[in-house]
């Protein structure tokens, strides 16, 4: 069925809802010529009378009674699909599929995703985790996350992090036997493999809790300089879809 005939057919069931061309004109904001003119054209290509019209008001033939008996649903949710779309660009709506790596998860996403869905609670996010950079379109995701640096150019990125810096730490009770080392060339990992226990190198947002109460002691803080955060990002897109611009502008922070 082309735009046409579909567009006779709802010209049909409104002049039998209103009782007349005039009426139905009004209700579809169209000249009465026009309503006149779709329903005689619908008429001649299914070669059979739909309405039956006099001086006064104008009703459904027979056939065109059984063919409204069985348009009216149709017709009905096709308003209901139209109304829906409408409701989804003002309200973001539907499935939001996303690849992030398992830090990004923790730091970046957890402690918003209890807001984020109560602020769009139509918006279901599917979080694949997963730590290697994943191509969002060969993937069939939406977007994806990852850190600034491993970004690829002919991707939108926006930024919903801060900048992170990594962490060099160690327990009080190492530092007691070993001394604290001055250059990230003192071999870090090969004495914590003798030792049995040595010096991590995390995220500081990691480590915060327990340097903050002494767990941990912090050492070569000046070779652990800030480097980009996580960011969002997806394919170039002239019509974005509403969800995830929900999350992009959820999420994004300045920087």
């Amino acid at each position: 069925m082309n735009r046409a005939h579909l567009s006779q057919l709802a010209v049909l069931a409104t002049v039998a809802q209103c009782g007349s061309f005039r009426g139905a004109a009004r209700e579809l904001a169209i000249a009465p010529s026009a309503v006149s003119h779709a329903v005689s054209s619908l008429e001649a290509r299914l070669g059979v009378r739909l309405l039956a019209r006099s001086t006064r008001s104008v009703a459904p033939t027979e056939e065109g009674a059984q063919l409204l008996e069985r348009l009216r649903p149709a017709l009905s949710e096709i308003d209901l699909a139209l109304e829906t779309a409408i409701e989804t660009r003002d309200r973001p709506a539907g499935n939001l599929r996303l690849t992030v790596p398992r830090t990004a998860a923790h730091l970046a996403l957890t402690p918003r995703l209890g807001a984020f869905a109560s602020a769009y609670p139509d918006i279901v996010l599917e979080i694949v985790i997963e730590d290697r950079f994943t191509d969002v379109v060969e993937g069939g995701f939406d977007a994806g996350v990852r850190l600034g640096e491993s970004l690829q150019r002919d991707m939108i990125a926006v930024r919903i992090g801060p900048d992170l810096r990594g962490a060099v730490v160690g327990a009080p009770v190492y530092f007691e036997v070993n001394p604290k080392p001055r250059h990230p060339r003192d071999h870090l990992i090969a004495q914590a493999a003798v030792d049995g226990a040595g010096l991590a190198f995390v995220f500081e947002d990691y480590v915060r809790a327990p340097l903050a109460d002494g767990r941990l002691i912090r050492v070569l803080e000046d070779w652990c300089p800030p480097f980009d955060g996580f960011f969002v990002y997806y394919p170039s897109r002239r019509q974005m879809r509403p969800a995830l611009r929900a999350f992009v502008d959820f999420f994004k922070v300045s920087g």
